[in-house]
């Protein structure tokens, strides 16, 4: 990622984190529109999902100019979430509910450079947790 692109993705994450129970709930809205076999990995209350989902965003977010250093963080994740029954076919869909749910949330506000900023962090992410998924547990 580019420094501008960091940049934006900071500035862009700032209308989630100041929403943050509005845009867990758009966000999972979204997600089981786009994946509704996504809602079966998911039990218990939505709403703490929603806010530990944009406790982790917020952790990545803010990290993104010191890659190196959130790389076993996000490996970690990517562990946890193949336990939990997330595949390589989830990924996709999660992105596409992000980048829509910060559409909505900023309307036409959210321009072409944040949401291509946004692909690109989360192909970051993403690149990480699937290689975490790919290796064997130890």
């Amino acid at each position: 990622m580019t420094p501008e692109q960091i940049k934006l993705v900071r500035t862009s994450f700032e209308k989630l984190a100041a929403i943050p129970d509005q845009a867990g709930e758009i966000f999972y809205q979204r997600l089981f529109e786009l994946h509704p076999r996504a809602r079966q990995l998911f039990w218990g209350n939505m709403q703490h999902q929603g806010k530990a989902l944009f406790l982790m965003l917020e952790l990545i977010v803010k990290s993104l100019d010191i890659q190196d250093k959130i790389v076993p963080i996000i490996f970690d994740l990517g562990k946890r979430h193949a336990m939990y029954g997330v595949r390589d076919r989830d990924y996709q869909p999660f992105e596409q509910a992000l980048i829509d749910t910060l559409s909505s949330i900023s309307g036409d506000d959210f321009t072409q450079d944040e949401r291509e900023a946004w692909s690109a962090a989360f192909v970051f992410l993403a690149d990480i947790m699937r290689e975490a998924c790919a290796k064997p547990a130890k």
